[in-house]
């Protein structure tokens, strides 16, 4: 399987039909979440969604510009006793 999730699906996309990508079993939402990424642009989905647009406001998008990017991290957070940690 290709590192990323998004390589993976964009090399190998989901079949509504089969319901995997690379072996692993999609739900129906998981299916619609991937071919949903690859029609637009996350950032600027993101951007224009109405909790970015209060995000921004509050003075936080550079976070919004963070959650958008993709591919960008060895790691996934773990919450731990309430603290995010490396995986």
């Amino acid at each position: 399987m290709p590192k990323s999730w998004r390589a993976a699906c964009a090399t190998r996309p989901p079949s509504p039909h089969a319901g995997e990508c690379w072996g692993i079993r999609l739900s129906a939402e998981a299916r619609l979440a991937a071919v949903a990424a690859k029609a637009i642009d996350i950032a600027e989905a993101l951007t224009e969604c109405s909790s970015g647009r209060e995000l921004a406001a509050a003075g936080h998008a550079n976070d919004v510009a963070l959650a958008a990017e993709l591919d960008t991290s060895g790691t996934v957070p773990v919450l731990r006793n309430g603290i995010l940690e490396d995986s």
